[in-house]
């Protein structure tokens, strides 16, 4: 819901001064004393939202709201008002979240309206609030001697109350402009015929013309085709000849490429091997000595070896007599575990069966008492069955009596399926009758009725296109309109922009001043980070969060000439009075910034993680690398010069090569990576280096340091968001230009269209009225046949329906004798199954009882079985404690055995590990010795080898020089014979070059298979008779004659403009038809809103009353007999104790009251974003003013109410409290009122 937020205002009446109101939600109430000026607030809403009336005003003249003076001040030149708006919710058709509507008055009484800056219309103004409740006549402005004035006034004034709180006085609006568009199309109808009549008279004598200038360019065109086939029939020879030597010059090429790279290759080989065989020699000889020193080393492993082996032989027979020992205890202790396990096994079976009879115990136990349950649930179930028996009996009595019922239902509609017949037999017959004699006026009316369907068929014909031309210009203006208002909101918007950057808004005061006055003293100095620092819109404005206080520094490339800048500057007087005067200014030095840690966060994170959007300075150098990849936009020229003093300085280079902004950017931005949101940081914000920033599209950031900052970044964009914005603002305004003049050129060509359907659509309907009086006569008869014609089928539709309704009826009691019987035969299933289940309950209750005995006797057998088991368990676990004695004296025996065994047999191992080292240190000596002699071998069969190859090498280098040779001359020839080829096709081109103006360089036309009319071409084959059909074209173009090849695009065009000339005609008269339908629309659509909300504001309008009287009733009261959009509205009242009566006869506080419940009324179905009311309670006594209060309170959900006032109690209520005062004498000033509950008096207060 839209919102008043502020009034303002400046020279308007008694407010000289520039005076602000707020309206924050609730009630506002405005106090003074009289003459203060309190209802020149109330004035001035009204003013600004459209009052033309002065003396509405109280005034005598438009200029009477101008200050006009006091004793001690000036009159003022001007006044103006300004009404702002919360539109956070679009309901007003501006884009933009807060609305100011402003009205400007000159003392020469020059007047103007503005929305949000921009110069407008009331018109427009009346349209952005129309169907709000809040235009100049609505209900939102009560004031002053309006109640008595609501209250009785005429039935028709009253009504545009109502008709504002259901909307349609936009409605209104648009039926009077629809009105002024029928006039329009008439005059523009009328001047189309006479253009028709001229267009067509010119076109006659274009054609003749125009005629001769087509056999002209049809011969001309011939022989175009013919010398282009006889030129490509030369050409293809040439080709042939340059194809082939091109081919042959190729593969000569190749071949001389192929033959160089062989000797290449075979020189370089041959060097190769040269130097190989140099390598070789002495490394022959150094593996030869190597191979000598190995064998002998060999004979000593030998020997070490067979030593180990004997010593290992004694050791192993100790060993092998320790193991004897070992296995015999192990066998003895076997034998105890084996009678222990057999033991211990009797031991388990006698458990087991101990637990089975137990269980079995249980089990019968639990058996005899499931048997009691099972035979008290039978019992129980008996009963059940035999009462459900009982009930099935009487429901299939009443069944049967239902199926009686149902049949005699039946008999009655098949009845009434027969009278409904023959009525129906008799309606058809007179039907039929009056057919005929319908027909035998058919002949008559066919020829006539053609004859104006043709009529017809063009007449609608040229009402689309008319309704189309029509269309289309409205649609042109309102392009046109819709384009021209962004061009200036776009053009404001960037002088607004320019005018902060170039004035360094948002920039700490110290460093303004250091830009303005010593901008060019500092060296190395390129601007502010926002100057340097290019991003979209969508990653500003956190740049502007990652930057923070850095972006208020001034950037410059090194810190060292900076501070040597510094020591010169900071003793001098203006650097003196700087700091005195402005404060602190940073610097941030470009070359003392950090690199940013060299990491793949997204490697970290993992491939699968989304929530990484990238690393920030990538982001803004993807996003300008893409945009600069593009084709350049005009406006992007211009975007920066508004700053020349500073941004010149953006492409400074360092002394290595390196961008500074580039540079700035990545050590500034490089810490920082954008997440979708500050949990995708936590899970690695531990893992992460000191300095690392995760910044989230919402503006909170987290450092890896333990920092963390959430919430809005504060008011005003960034200074990178506003250069942003500006680079947007630009390339919109160079798109919207261009659509501008689009829009003038479309509605220029929509005028001209519309224009031309005007005439003939005069004359068609001419002819329309002829015929339309020759069937008038001969349809009377006819439609009197129809009427009663219809009236007689309207009969049979009647018959036919009370026919089918009968025969349904027939049906469904068929239907329902069906179903009743079909429900008396289940129920006697159900009863049969019911005498069934009934018998085998009684027959499983009996075996119950036998089986309880047999689970007694069962109990008494397993009782003596339990006592058995007990006694074996017991023996057995004696026997298993003498066993497990034996197992322990055995097992400290097999102790000592193994012991002694593990001794002899660490011995073995030790003996073996030694002779293993021998082996490996033969085979090791044997495994150098035969690498040696390989490599002896190998180096022999590579020096043999080198020897071959380099033999082979000279003869292919032989080879390749004498290829070479012959590749040379072969290139020459062909170059010699492509010559002589080119020179004749460089003659064919260019004779037609001379002829035709065709390209010499470029390719050959192919020859037109037919003219621009689309006649065949036909070429000869033969080359003799196309060089005669050439000589005989260029005979017969010469007797042709003068040609005005003019006439031919004259002739189209004058074709095509009369055409749309006689479409355009077509199209104003459909315009006339589709305005009068659309006015009908907007009767049709105006009613029904009206009606809709009376009956509303009607029903709320009787609950508020009784409300506010405490009782008694009201009523809104329409004229039935007049049309409701021109009706009068009515007010009947009758308070509690007293009888109905007319408004006009209640006292003061009752019309007042009666007022206040019929405004709400109206609120309650339509709200209104506020209420003005101007010491409507005067005349209500306190009790009145309690009622009238609390009711205002009920509605503050949906209304702003703003109360001038004198009352205490109404003062009480507010939750904004203003004073009006004049402290000055003529002059008004706001002040803030505080109320004292404890006092009974207002103390203002000055604010």
């Amino acid at each position: 819901m839209i919102t008043l937020k502020a009034l303002e205002l400046f020279g308007f009446k008694s407010f000289a001064d520039r005076t602000r109101f707020e309206f924050p939600e609730g009630i506002t109430v405005v106090v003074g004393p009289n003459g203060s000026g309190k209802s020149n607030v109330v004035d001035a809403i009204k003013w600004v939202l459209g009052e033309q009336s002065v003396r509405n005003l109280r005034g005598k003249a438009s200029t009477d709201v101008i200050f006009a003076g006091s004793a001690a001040r000036k009159a003022l030149n001007a006044a103006e008002v300004s009404l702002i708006f919360d539109n956070t919710t679009r309901e007003l058709p501006v884009e933009s979240d807060e609305v100011r509507i402003m009205r400007r008055v000159y003392r020469s009484g020059e007047s103007e309206y503005l929305v949000n800056d921009g110069i407008s219309r009331l018109r427009d103004i009346r349209e952005i609030l129309s169907g709000t409740g809040a235009a100049t006549d609505s209900y939102s402005v009560i004031e002053q001697g309006r109640v008595d004035a609501l209250l009785v006034a005429s039935g028709k004034e009253r009504r545009a109350v109502f008709e504002e709180a259901a909307g349609i006085t936009k409605f209104r609006t648009r039926r009077a402009e629809a009105i002024r568009r029928l006039d329009r199309t008439e005059q523009n109808r009328q001047r189309l015929a006479d253009i028709v009549g001229e267009v067509a008279s010119r076109l006659d004598t274009v054609k003749k013309q125009a005629g001769r200038a087509r056999r002209w360019k049809r011969m001309t065109e011939r022989l175009q085709a013919l010398r282009f086939a006889a030129a490509s029939a030369d050409l293809v020879g040439v080709n042939t000849v340059l194809e082939e030597v091109s081919l042959s010059i190729k593969e000569a090429q190749q071949r001389s490429e192929a033959a160089r790279a062989e000797k290449i290759s075979a020189e370089m080989e041959i060097q190769s091997l040269e130097e190989q065989q140099k390598e070789i020699d002495p490394k022959l000889t150094a593996i030869q000595e190597d191979l000598a020193a190995d064998r002998e080393n060999v004979a000593a492993m030998e020997a070490r070896r067979e030593a180990l082996r004997v010593r290992c032989v004694d050791v192993e027979e100790e060993f092998a007599s320790a193991v004897s020992s070992v296995r015999t205890t192990e066998v003895q202790l076997q034998s105890t575990y084996q009678a222990i396990d057999v033991i211990q096994a009797d031991c388990s079976s006698a458990s087991a069966d101990l637990q089975h009879v137990e269980g079995e115990l249980r089990q019968q136990e639990k058996a005899i008492v499931g048997s009691r349950e099972d035979a008290q649930s039978a019992q129980r179930r008996l009963s059940e069955l035999r009462n459900t028996k009982e009930r099935q009996s009487l429901d299939h009595q009443k069944f049967e009596a239902v199926v009686i019922q149902r049949k005699g239902e039946a008999k009655a509609a098949l009845d009434a399926v027969e009278r409904s017949q023959n009525e129906l037999d008799k309606s058809w017959a007179l039907v039929h009758r009056l057919e005929e004699s319908a027909a035998s006026l058919e002949g008559t009316v066919d020829v006539l009725g053609q004859r104006r369907v043709e009529l017809q068929s063009r007449h609608d014909q040229l009402d689309v296109e008319q309704q189309s031309a029509t269309q289309k210009v409205e649609q042109a203006w309102q392009n046109l309109a819709e384009r021209q208002g962004r061009l200036e909101s776009l053009r404001d918007r960037q002088k607004l922009l320019e005018d902060l950057i170039t004035s360094h808004e948002g920039v700490s005061e110290a460093t303004r001043q250091v830009l303005d006055r010593f901008a060019d003293d500092i060296p190395g100095l390129c601007g502010l980070p926002a100057d340097l620092i290019v991003a979209n819109s969508q990653w500003a404005g956190l740049v502007d969060i990652a930057v923070g206080v850095l972006g208020q520094r001034l950037v410059v490339e090194r810190l060292s000439d900076m501070l040597d800048w510094y020591e010169r500057w900071q003793n001098s007087s203006s650097a003196q009075g700087l700091a005195s005067t402005s404060g602190r200014v940073g610097f941030l030095a470009v070359d003392k910034l950090p690199e940013p840690p060299s990491l793949n966060l997204l490697e970290i994170f993992g491939e699968g993680e989304t929530g990484v959007v990238g690393r920030l300075d990538d982001l803004v150098s993807d996003e300008f690398e893409e945009s600069s990849t593009g084709e350049q936009h005009p406006a992007l020229d211009s975007i920066y010069e508004y700053g020349p003093e500073q941004l010149h300085k953006k492409a400074a280079l360092q002394n290595d090569g390196t961008d500074v902004s580039d540079l700035l950017k990545r050590r500034l931005l490089g810490r920082v990576w954008i997440v979708e949101s500050i949990n995708v940081a936590r899970r690695v914000i531990e893992r992460m280096p000191p300095g690392l920033v995760f910044l989230d599209r919402a503006g909170s950031w987290l450092s890896s340091d333990g920092g963390f900052e959430a919430g809005a970044s504060g008011a005003g964009a960034g200074l990178v968001s506003r250069h942003s914005e500006l680079r947007t603002v630009k390339i919109d305004q160079q798109t919207v230009l261009v659509a501008v003049r689009d829009a003038k050129l479309e509605l220029q060509n929509c005028q001209k269209k519309l224009e031309d359907l005007r005439e003939e659509q005069k004359r068609l309907v001419a002819k329309q009225h002829e015929l339309a009086e020759s069937i008038a006569s001969s349809r009377g008869e006819q439609q009197r046949f129809q009427r009663e014609m219809l009236v007689a089928r309207s009969q049979v539709d009647k018959q036919q329906q009370s026919l089918h309704e009968a025969e349904s009826q027939a049906v469904e009691a068929a239907d329902a004798v069906r179903s009743a019987a079909s429900e008396s035969g289940k129920l006697s299933a159900e009863i049969s199954r019911t005498d069934k289940t009934l018998g085998e309950v009684e027959s499983n209750l009996e075996s119950l009882g036998q089986s309880h005995e047999q689970v007694l006797e069962r109990i008494e057998e397993f009782r003596d079985q339990l006592s058995i088991c007990r006694e074996r368990v017991a023996g057995l676990e004696a026997t298993i404690i003498a066993k497990q004695a034996d197992k322990t004296r055995q097992e400290a025996e097999l102790a000592t055995a193994v012991s002694k065994e593990k001794a002899v047999k660490e011995r073995v191992s030790r003996i073996e590990l030694d002779l293993l080292v021998a082996g490996d240190r033969y085979a090791e000596a044997c495994l150098l010795a035969e690498r040696s002699a390989r490599l002896v071998s190998t180096l022999v069969s590579q020096r043999m080898a080198i020897r071959s190859a380099e033999k082979k090498a000279t003869n292919v280098l032989d080879g390749a020089r004498e290829t070479l040779q012959d590749c040379s001359s072969i290139s020459h020839a062909a170059d010699l014979k492509k010559e002589t080829a080119m020179h004749q096709r460089t003659r064919v081109l260019e004779r037609l070059h001379d002829d035709y103006g065709i390209d010499p360089v470029a390719d050959l036309p192919r020859p037109a298979e037919a003219d621009s009319e689309g006649n065949a071409i036909e070429v000869p084959e033969d080359r003799e008779e196309l060089d005669g059909t050439i000589e005989e074209t260029r005979r017969k173009l010469g007797t042709v004659g003068s040609v005005n090849l003019e006439a031919l695009a004259e002739s189209e065009a004058l074709a095509e403009r009369l055409a749309g000339l006689e479409s355009q005609l077509v199209d104003v008269t459909d315009a006339k038809h589709s305005v009068e339908k659309l006015i009908d629309r907007i009767d049709e659509e105006s009613r029904r809103l009206l009606g809709e909300t009376i009956e509303k504001v009607r029903a709320e309008f009787s609950v508020l009353f009784e409300r506010l009287f405490g009782g008694g009733q009201a009523d809104i009261i329409l004229d039935p007999e007049i049309d409701l959009l021109e009706t009068t509205v009515e007010i009947m009242a009758r308070p509690p104790g007293k009888e109905p009566r007319n408004i006009s006869l209640l006292s003061g506080g009752e019309k007042t009251m009666t007022c206040v419940a019929l405004l709400l009324a109206i609120f309650q179905s339509r709200p209104s974003p506020f209420c003005v009311l101007d010491e409507v309670d005067a005349a209500l006594d306190e009790a009145n003013v309690d009622r009238f209060v609390g009711v205002l309170r009920d509605f503050l959900s949906s209304t702003q109410f703003i109360v001038v006032t004198h009352s205490k109690k109404t003062m009480a209520t507010a939750t904004t409290l203003y004073g009006v005062t004049m402290e000055e004498s003529g002059v008004s000033k706001r002040v803030a009122v505080q109320f004292e509950s404890n006092s009974s008096s207002v103390q203002p207060k000055a604010a």
